[in-house]
């Protein structure tokens, strides 16, 4: 087992484009991903990247750990899926 974990959390970035109106505060950045030590608990920052307004979903690649996707949710374009 690693010794640690990689969560990856998104955010609406600009909710001016989105179809529903979401509570809370928009974000400059739109993924951020921190380290989960599994042994203690300790959660820390591991950077954040703009990939295009409002990601709404973040998936591990399954069979390449080093690549995520991510897709952006938005009502004035098509949608786009980024490969990190």
């Amino acid at each position: 087992m690693a010794s640690e974990t990689l969560i990856c959390v998104t955010s609406y970035t600009d909710t001016s484009i989105l179809a529903h109106t979401p509570k809370g505060t928009e974000n400059s950045t739109g993924l951020q991903c921190y380290r989960l030590d599994n042994e203690t608990g300790v959660l820390r920052p591991a950077g954040a990247l703009d990939v295009g307004p409002n990601p709404a979903f973040v998936l591990q690649h399954p069979a390449d750990p080093s690549t995520i996707y991510a897709s952006t949710e938005r009502i004035d374009a098509d949608g786009e899926v980024y490969a990190i």
